[in-house]
């Protein structure tokens, strides 16, 4: 489990820690590997939320857009916003 996580859930063990989980289709030149060629994939239609094409909205991420515009450091995970 990453720090992250672990630190969050000593506060609340309740809390629910949600992954962004995205699939490449087969028209994409490359899978991505940082969040910038994602979000470049996702507005060509290369990428999409997880099973979009099977049950769309079923796993739809809140806040998506703005989460994509958001500066990112690969150094360490982080949260993106919680809900109460």
């Amino acid at each position: 489990m990453s720090k992250l996580a672990e630190e969050v859930l000593h506060v609340n063990s309740k809390t629910v820690l949600v992954f962004r989980i995205f699939e490449a289709n087969t028209t994409a030149s490359r899978v991505p590997r940082d969040k910038h060629t994602l979000y470049e994939a996702y507005k060509k239609g290369e990428a999409v939320e997880f099973h979009a094409l099977y049950s769309p909205g079923a796993h739809s991420i809140p806040g998506l857009e703005e989460w994509f515009r958001r500066n990112t450091s690969y150094d360490k995970p982080s949260l993106s916003f919680t809900l109460s």
